[in-house]
């Protein structure tokens, strides 16, 4: 029993974030925090677990500060922003992960020319151009918030595969009837969904009864180690950057409880490692400087002008030799998680 004289610790000081592990905005403390203490010193004992339990941040109020800590930015602005070089920033590792996961659904329902394909979260179309390359052609439709993306998703697809359907739509409000696709694949997009919760339900509500899905994350953040690193180097006396997801998707454990919550039951996950890299170390650090650009855009001209310099050096640290189906080359280790899954009997609804 839990008595007043022995509250558990709530996790949360005034020196610490609500909005997830690591963030550093202040801005992200000062209501929820004093609100969160007001209730927690007028509870009674019965009701401690329920409030600390019920304080965890909902996904929708989770902190979406960029590298460059600016709050205001969401998910859909950062991606608007970077959809031209997206994948070319990637280094591959999106890409790859993805083949991983088109391997591991197809094996539990093959992709035919007769399927009906959700590519959520589409971004550049990267999912739809792997089944696409396959031979078959059935009928896609590849979603995404970001407009950009999208727009350039399309271009890719328009003229050669009249199949293949993009439209902007977040994946927390699909305009698709219950029951439309037998695949459902949502490659790195549901730890940015505003709200991700609602976003699994929706892949729950979308998928036929007999359909499969298929959702993907990173259990390590190693693009965003690294620019820590250089940062470190750099500007040793700036607080850390902080990447723009929440620590707690890093955790398998939390996708999974999040897809349960929405009904969908796990027949299937694996973690592996894919590389975001290039041919040589040069074109690796060449890439993760690209990708880190906007997060150091706020330098100064000269200590921008070390970036190049500092992220080769970490590189060559770091990097490992790779092989994968484009080719052999030289990268940093990511590692990723798939889920393969079925809709329940008790779905949520």
């Amino acid at each position: 029993m839990i008595s007043k004289h022995s509250k558990p610790k709530h996790g949360y000081s005034r020196n610490k974030p609500v909005c997830f592990p690591g963030c550093v905005h202040t801005s992200c403390n000062t209501e929820r925090l004093e609100s969160f203490d007001r209730q927690y010193k007028s509870a009674d004992p019965s009701q401690l677990i329920q409030l600390i339990v019920s304080s965890r941040p909902h996904s929708s109020d989770l902190c979406t500060a960029t590298m460059s800590s600016t709050p205001s930015s969401t998910a859909t602005d950062r991606f608007n922003k970077i959809a031209e070089n997206y994948e070319a920033s990637t280094g591959g590792g999106t890409r790859e992960l993805a083949q991983h996961a088109i391997s591991l659904i197809a094996g539990l329902k093959p992709l035919t020319s007769e399927s009906t394909i959700l590519d959520n979260a589409c971004g550049t179309g990267i999912v739809t151009d792997i089944i696409l390359q396959s031979g078959i052609r059935p009928e896609i439709h590849a979603v995404d918030a970001a407009e950009n993306m999208v727009s350039i998703a399309r271009g890719r697809f328009a003229d050669s595969h009249p199949n293949v359907h993009a439209a902007v739509m977040p994946g927390e409000a699909l305009s698709f009837p219950d029951d439309t696709f037998t695949h459902s694949i949502t490659n790195l997009g549901l730890m940015f969904f505003t709200d991700a919760d609602q976003g699994a339900r929706e892949i729950a509500r979308t998928l036929r009864p007999d359909g499969v899905a298929v959702v993907t994350g990173w259990t390590v953040r190693a693009p965003f180690k690294i620019m820590q690193e250089v940062q470190a180097r750099v500007r040793p006396n700036d607080p850390p950057f902080q990447p723009p997801v929440a620590e707690v998707w890093l955790d398998p454990e939390h996708t999974r409880a999040v897809l349960s919550g929405a009904g969908l039951d796990v027949h299937a996950s694996a973690a592996l490692d894919v590389h975001m890299g290039g041919e040589t170390a040069e074109a690796t650090a060449d890439i993760l400087t690209r990708f880190s650009s906007r997060a150091f855009a706020a330098w100064s001209e000269e200590d921008r002008e070390k970036v190049p310099g500092a992220m080769e050096k970490i590189v060559r640290e770091l990097a490992v030799p790779f092989t994968r189906s484009s080719g052999s080359g030289v990268g940093i280790k990511l590692t990723g998680t798939i889920f393969v899954v079925r809709r329940g009997s008790g779905r949520a609804v």
